[in-house]
């Protein structure tokens, strides 16, 4: 039987308390955005089991206060309601050459159908920001980009770019991060992405340097 060695612990308590002082700050410091979009879709396949068609809605809010210079604070939430046929069986969108070949277990289970699309609401963002005199912290859930490439970027590795459209936007991450701007177009980040246990987890360091109309960027 083994038992638990060590215990860390970390809580961002001086990140709320400052959070709630700039609660204090005259109104003309305060500022507070709210803002989003609405983005409906629609979608046909003619399937072998005839023609199948679904849409879906989407409704992003985003919050975003900044408290004087030093200190903002950005969240948004995505919210997903989708209509039509949302259940597909995997087989429907191969072809016979493809399938004919397969032993009857695999058959089986791509004929099974799988609830592809479900309602849900994400908290996509939220974190706060604070500037300092020579870098800037950043932690909770953020979009983390460490280029512009826009088809592929290799120092990019939390992101998967869509194909179909690849400037879509991307998903938040939770993490920790430090940027330090060295000089004028020298940057440097640190980052700290927790997972299951600390072996796992995404430790990355980078640094990008923009070279007139190029950034390039080690990972």
């Amino acid at each position: 039987m083994t038992g638990v060695r060590k215990v860390v612990m970390v809580t961002w308590v001086p990140l709320l308390i400052l959070f709630t002082m700039a609660q204090d700050l005259p109104a003309q410091d305060r500022q507070i955005d709210i803002f989003g979009y609405f983005e409906p879709q629609f979608a046909g396949f003619d399937v072998n089991d005839g023609y199948q068609q679904f849409s879906s809605n989407k409704l992003r809010v985003d919050f975003a206060g900044s408290y004087d210079e030093n200190l903002t604070f950005a969240a948004n939430v995505n919210l997903f309601v989708y209509f039509g046929t949302t259940t597909y069986k995997i087989i429907d969108y191969l072809p016979d050459r493809v399938v004919e070949p397969l032993p009857p277990p695999v058959i089986d289970l791509l004929s099974e159908p799988v609830d592809y699309l479900e309602n849900r609401t994400d908290l996509d963002n939220a974190y706060i920001k604070m500037a300092f005199h020579r870098l800037d912290l950043t932690v909770g859930k953020q979009q983390i980009s460490p280029g512009t490439g826009y088809f592929w970027n290799p120092t990019d590795v939390l992101n998967i770019k869509d194909i179909l459209d690849p400037t879509y936007e991307q998903p938040g991450h939770n993490g920790a991060r430090v940027d330090i701007p060295l000089w004028d177009r020298f940057n440097v980040m640190l980052l700290y992405n927790a997972r299951e246990d600390f072996k796992q987890s995404w430790k990355i360091a980078g640094v990008k340097v923009n070279l007139g109309h190029f950034d390039v960027s080690i990972t």
